[in-house]
């Protein structure tokens, strides 16, 4: 009976220690260049580059960026989903297109991308792409090609002004690459697609700014997707179409006062 009781917890520690071991695995973007995290929504550490870390057997997933969740089993957001096994071998990479397994490693995961293009047309403003929200330089401007990994959900900005959170703001749409690399089309008046959905061209509307709305204010005033800008007559600006523009300015404390949203 003593031999058998010590032979069962010999097999409940054995088991004990194998959930609990961790084991290496690789995480290779290839040529995205954005930010990733791992089993964390928007909580973790975002890294960028070839990235090696330890994990538990069991399921796991990598927040490509936007920390989006569309339904509970991360479908069509911007997740990819896997599982590490008691070998410390990667399986059930979702979705299928995002990701596949190294030929000679099957502990090391690389993203599958494809090269767009976002082409902001008349727009001279910075923007944002989600993904990238977590690199040093996350504002982006003009004409841009970039890697983004196939099969998930992302999100375009123009707020340039950072940390700015203002209710019932709309600043940025959603779209999302296709398993085949190509961007989806979206009912959106934000964007039109060409060179076959690699290539989004944002589509604008010029708006007259008139500067004697505004306090006197030495710094300039605050145009969304421009910054400080300063004007001294009634000016032209280009926005993005569909999306809301406002003006404003910092008060004394540096709190940015959005009071005229541009029509």
């Amino acid at each position: 009976m003593q031999k058998i009781f010590l032979l069962l917890c010999l097999v409940f520690f054995k088991s004990l220690s194998v959930f609990s071991q961790k084991f290496p695995i690789t995480i290779n973007p290839g040529a995205y260049t954005g930010g990733f995290e791992i089993d964390s929504n928007g909580n973790g550490t975002f890294h960028q580059g070839v990235k090696t870390v330890l994990l538990v057997p069991g399921p796991h997933y990598i927040n490509t960026g936007t920390g989006i969740i569309v339904d509970e089993n991360h479908r069509y957001g911007a997740y990819i989903d896997f599982t590490l096994d008691q070998n410390g071998n990667i399986s059930g990479i979702s979705p299928v297109a995002s990701a596949q397994l190294d030929s000679v490693n099957s502990a090391t995961l690389i993203f599958a991308t494809n090269q767009v293009t976002i082409d902001p047309a008349a727009f001279k403003g910075k923007y944002e792409i989600s993904t990238y929200r977590h690199n040093k330089e996350t504002e982006l401007k003009g004409k841009q090609t970039i890697a983004l990994i196939k099969a998930q959900l992302y999100y375009f900005e123009d707020e340039a002004y950072a940390n700015t959170i203002i209710p019932g703001f709309t600043s940025g749409f959603y779209f999302s690459i296709t398993e085949n690399g190509i961007f989806e089309e979206f009912l959106s008046p934000s964007y039109t697609l060409q060179n076959n959905n690699t290539t989004m061209v944002l589509n604008t509307t010029v708006r007259k700014i008139d500067p004697a709305i505004f306090p006197s204010r030495n710094n300039g005033i605050v145009l969304c997707g421009y910054g400080y800008v300063p004007i001294k007559k009634p000016t032209d600006y280009i926005f993005i179409t569909g999306l809301t523009a406002y003006a404003g300015y910092l008060d004394d404390f540096g709190k940015l006062r959005p009071n005229y949203f541009v029509p």
